[in-house]
């Protein structure tokens, strides 16, 4: 029931998290180049399902892409989403004044590139 819980709520934060990303101005589906900053599952907006906090499963953490090698296959063939995932470097200053997504001002063009901020470390 847990895994289920947060497969669920992996799902949604991703489906959100798409929909943000092609209504950012400027951005191309499947041509700008997406950089996602930190990991969603070290961001002080990812919650645990509270009444199941107790229940403990090896390797299950917050949500099922707590990787940053598990997003571009999560986004790209399990929500079919046309993305552009990069690893290209940003600007340190530009994304330690970014808000952690789902914030205003978490998604940003920095150049052509475009940034998401998951969490504060990298």
């Amino acid at each position: 029931m847990k895994i289920e819980m947060e497969d669920r709520a992996a799902l949604s934060t991703a489906t959100r998290m798409i929909g943000d990303i092609e209504n950012t101005e400027g951005y191309v589906a499947g041509k700008t180049p997406v950089v996602l900053y930190g990991v969603l599952g070290e961001s002080e907006h990812t919650r645990s399902v509270i009444y199941l906090k107790d229940i403990e499963i090896h390797g299950n953490y917050n949500i099922p892409f707590n990787y940053d090698y598990s997003y571009p296959f999560y986004l790209s063939y399990y929500l079919a989403a046309d993305i552009n995932l990069s690893t290209e470097p940003v600007d340190p200053a530009i994304v330690e004044s970014m808000p952690t997504y789902p914030e205003k001002g978490s998604i940003q063009l920095a150049g052509d590139v475009l940034v998401v901020k998951l969490s504060d470390s990298e």
